[in-house]
């Protein structure tokens, strides 16, 4: 019975959110790990489950599902931080400056 109840519902998230094709985040405050400074009021727009482009908020094209994120913060550079953890040798000074500075 647990087996048939985890499929419905790996069967009904993965349609949402495959359904979910075109996206717009708004409202929102980047830090994008390349400007010192934070962008603030930045639109994202999300094609196909990744980031097709980072615009300064303002009018919002049709056929995007919208989500107002109110000032948060976005990071996207934290989406596979794995990824320097597999490199560890290579970059054991970004681990202390990440431990020194948050």
């Amino acid at each position: 019975m647990k087996k048939v109840l985890l499929i419905v519902l790996q069967l009904t998230f993965s349609s949402i959110i495959s359904g979910q094709n075109k996206l717009i985040l708004f409202n929102a405050n980047l830090i994008d790990g390349i400007a010192n400074v934070e962008k603030r009021n930045m639109m994202i727009f999300i094609s196909n489950g990744k980031i097709e482009s980072i615009k300064k908020d303002g009018l919002k094209p049709k056929g995007y599902d919208l989500i107002d994120l109110n000032g948060m913060y976005l990071l996207p550079g934290f989406i596979d931080a794995s990824y320097s953890y597999k490199n560890y040798r290579i970059c054991k000074s970004c681990f202390r400056i990440w431990c020194d500075h948050g």
